[in-house]
């Protein structure tokens, strides 16, 4: 009766829900500054050169959306969450990701790392080179990429 895709699609959207409902108590509601009880080495700052490669309606309806930007050395994406979680590549340079109950994973040019839904994270150049990365996120249309969970980064906003 029903397809194997619309039942998986089902069970996501109501673990989903539950996951932001759990979450939303525990965390949207206040400020975060460590990751595993540390506060993240690296200088808050946004991606440099940062630009959309595309932003797009898939055949399923789903939105599609592949960023490339610039993360200068010594610097680190305040803490945040995806919602629907998502890709990094990184091109050029190393890539520390830091993610609640998780150890830091180094990622150096030619990989690729996972950023699960609902999970604090935030992710550090700690090098002295440069580094280009590539973010893919499949999400809903109208939902956001990203929630900054984080004080003092661009686009935290309080309660």
């Amino acid at each position: 009766m029903f397809s194997n895709k619309t039942i998986t699609m089902a069970l996501f959207g109501f673990f989903s829900l539950f996951s932001l409902s759990v979450f939303s108590d525990s965390m949207i509601n206040k400020p975060v500054t460590t990751i595993n009880g540390e506060i993240p080495p690296g200088i808050l700052a946004p991606l440099g050169n940062s630009f959309v490669m595309l932003d797009t309606i898939t055949a399923d309806g789903s939105r599609l959306v592949i960023h490339n930007g610039v993360r200068l050395a010594g610097t680190r994406v305040g803490i945040h969450i995806h919602d629907f979680g998502g890709w990094t590549c990184v091109i050029s340079g190393t890539i520390t990701d830091f993610v609640e109950g998780q150890e830091p994973t180094e990622n150096p040019a030619g990989t690729c790392y996972y950023m699960p839904p609902h999970t604090p994270m935030t992710a550090a150049n700690l090098g002295t080179e440069d580094a280009i990365v590539i973010d893919t996120f499949d999400l809903p249309e109208g939902q956001k990429m990203i929630t900054i969970l984080e004080p003092g980064y661009p686009g935290y906003v309080a309660d």
